[in-house]
Order: C-alpha cells, then sequence, then structure tokens
C-alpha cells in the first residue's frame, strides 16, 4: 500500500516538472528562467540609458548630484532588457 502512494506521489511530481518545462519553453524563457533580451544597436542601446538615466533623475526631483549613481542604475536596468548587436 505505501508504495502505491510513493508512486503516485513520484508520479505528480514528474508530471507537475514536466509542465513547468513546457511552461518555460512556451512563455519564451530558457529552463533556467531567463527572459531573451531584444537585440539594440549601441545607438539606440545609449538612447535607452540616457532616457532612463533622466527618469531617474526626475523621480528625485531634480536634485542636484547623484547623476553617476543614476547612470550606472539606468544602463544595469536597461543591459537587462536589451543586448547590444
Amino acid at each position: 500500500m505505501m508504495k502505491k502512494v510513493i508512486n503516485k506521489i513520484s508520479k505528480k511530481r514528474s508530471m507537475a516538472s514536466s509542465r513547468s518545462t513546457r511552461k518555460a519553453k512556451s512563455s519564451g524563457r530558457s529552463s533556467a528562467g531567463k527572459a531573451r533580451r531584444k537585440s539594440v544597436t549601441s545607438t539606440e542601446f545609449m538612447n535607452l540609458v540616457e532616457r532612463k538615466a533622466y527618469e531617474m533623475w526626475e523621480s528625485r526631483g531634480y536634485g542636484h548630484g547623484g547623476d553617476q549613481g543614476d547612470w550606472y542604475e539606468a544602463e544595469k536596468a536597461v543591459n537587462s532588457l536589451y543586448k547590444v548587436k
């Protein structure tokens, strides 16, 4: 009786695992869970970083200083979404 219960649990886990793998593949994600990044040119990348850094500066109330920090954070944010061709 105990073997039957263990077999059922094993089958359920196996089925759940294969479902999650199929779902990850169909959603455009690898099994590691990373999304595919869109390719952009270096000029487009820099424009996106510039816009993002400006938005960050704007959200800080246009305060003086912190421009380099905003730029580095903007680069990280854009780099997580896009890759340069």
